[in-house]
């Protein structure tokens, strides 16, 4: 958990949504110079959601990962507008055919305007964000289709290693792994 991601902001607008939802947030909080899960409880704690809010505060197994996402009806990645990275996480939400509410950093926007597996919202405005959420829970609510196998066909670890097969060939100057162009001066020969 780290300040870009934004859970002080998802936590915020809890309070409209504490009969109808419960966030689970799991994962390690506290690295340096970032909120610690003490920061997290507090703030539910003043907000009166902590009854609407499991934090499960720690490194999550790999055995542990399905049951989260098999248990949720849909995941939060409300980062902030400047975070620029790819996560991880969405991945993993879409393996498991659950919709994501994502924020309007670049890489989701970009993603999501591929394949549609959820909603995106501004989340560093809470009424935005609180609009999003409305949208995500409506369209759980409703049983609405989202093009997971598109998304998995396009992003999943088969077409990534393909791609990471390829710029490695490609590197090598080979046409396959373990074979050596002959058009490369420097390539060694056997």
């Amino acid at each position: 958990m780290r300040d870009e991601k934004n859970l002080n902001g998802l936590l915020k607008m809890l309070p409209d949504f504490r009969e109808d939802l419960h966030l689970v947030v799991a994962g390690r909080a506290g690295a340096k110079g970032h909120c610690t899960i003490d920061n997290y409880r507090a703030l539910s704690r003043s907000l009166e959601i902590s009854d609407s809010v499991t934090f499960i505060d720690g490194y999550i197994l790999d055995s542990d990962i399905p049951d989260l996402f098999h248990l949720c009806d849909w995941v939060a990645l409300p980062y902030r507008r400047h975070f620029t990275s790819q996560s991880g996480v969405l991945n993993v939400a879409a393996q498991y055919n659950r919709p994501v509410l994502v924020s309007s950093a670049p890489t989701f926007v970009e993603t999501l305007d591929q394949c549609d597996i959820g909603v995106v919202t501004d989340a560093d405005e809470t009424a935005r964000l609180k609009i999003g959420v409305e949208e995500i829970m409506n369209r759980v609510a409703d049983g609405y289709e989202h093009t997971f196998e598109a998304y998995i066909t396009q992003f999943g670890w088969a077409e990534n290693a393909a791609r990471t097969l390829d710029v490695y060939s490609s590197l090598c100057g080979t046409t396959s792994v373990g074979s050596l162009s002959s058009t490369n001066p420097e390539s060694p020969s056997n």
